[in-house]
C-alpha cells in the first residue's frame, strides 16, 4: 500500500514546468557569445542547481577569462527571450486539481530564481496552487544539499516522513532524500538508472501514475 501523505513538494523546472532544454539553450548561447569552452555534460551535471553554482564553476574552470555579472545578466535576458517554448509538464494540471481535490497541502522547492519562477506563475496562472513556495534565493545551501527541503518542511511545520517529494533530477532526489523525504522520480530531463542511482524510492513516466498511487 501506497502511503497517505499530509502534502506534496514539488520540485519546479522540469516537474511542473518543461523547462530544462530552454534553460539549456540559454546557458549555451551564453557560454558561446562570451567564446567559452565547455565540456558537453556540464549541462546534465548542473540539472536542479542553480545558475549562480553554473556560472561560477564557469568562472573559476574557464581557460578564458569569464565574468560572472555578465554572464549571469546574458543567461537571464536569453532565457526570458526562449520562455515562450516552456510548456507545463504534461498531467501536472490534472494532478494538482486531484492535490487541491484530495485536501493534499501542495509545496514548492525550486533552485530557480524568483524572476524565472515570476515568468511561469505568471503565463501559466500558478498564483493558487502552492501553499509554500522556496526559490533558490530563500536558502544559502542549494539542491544536492539538503537545506531547501528541510526549509520548505518547517515552513509546512510537518515532519519528513508526511511529505511526498517529486524530482526530476539526481540533484534534486540527493537533496530530498538527505532532508528525510519519501521521493518519486518522474522522467523527464533524466533517464530512469540516473534516479534510481541517485536512490528515488518510487519512478514514474507520468503524474497519473502518482495519482493511482495515492487513489
Amino acid at each position: 500500500m501506497f502511503r497517505k501523505f499530509n502534502a506534496i513538494i514539488f520540485d519546479f523546472d522540469g516537474v511542473v514546468i518543461d523547462s530544462e532544454t530552454i534553460h539549456e539553450k540559454a546557458k549555451r548561447a551564453t557560454l558561446e557569445h562570451f567564446k567559452l569552452v565547455y565540456k558537453e555534460k556540464i549541462f546534465d551535471d548542473f540539472k536542479g542547481k542553480t545558475d549562480n553554482d553554473f556560472f561560477s564553476y564557469i568562472v573559476g574552470h574557464a581557460e578564458e577569462k569569464a565574468n560572472f555579472t555578465e554572464l549571469s545578466e546574458y543567461k537571464k535576458k536569453k532565457y526570458a527571450e526562449l520562455f515562450s517554448e516552456v510548456t507545463l509538464v504534461t498531467g501536472f494540471s490534472d494532478f494538482i486539481s486531484f492535490c487541491k481535490e484530495s485536501g493534499i497541502r501542495t509545496a514548492l522547492t525550486t533552485s530557480a530564481t524568483k524572476r524565472d519562477l515570476e515568468l511561469a506563475i505568471n503565463k501559466f496562472n500558478l498564483q493558487n496552487d502552492f501553499t509554500v513556495i522556496i526559490t533558490g534565493e530563500d536558502t544559502s545551501k542549494h539542491k544536492p544539499d539538503p537545506e531547501p527541503y528541510i526549509k520548505t518542511l518547517q515552513v509546512l511545520k510537518i515532519n519528513p516522513d508526511a511529505a511526498l517529494v517529486i524530482e526530476d533530477s539526481p540533484n534534486g532526489i540527493i537533496s530530498s532524500k538527505k532532508a528525510g523525504c519519501y521521493t518519486v522520480g518522474i522522467i523527464n530531463s533524466f533517464p530512469r538508472n540516473a534516479l534510481e542511482d541517485a536512490g528515488a524510492d518510487t519512478i514514474v513516466q507520468t503524474f497519473h501514475e502518482i495519482m493511482d498511487l495515492l487513489v
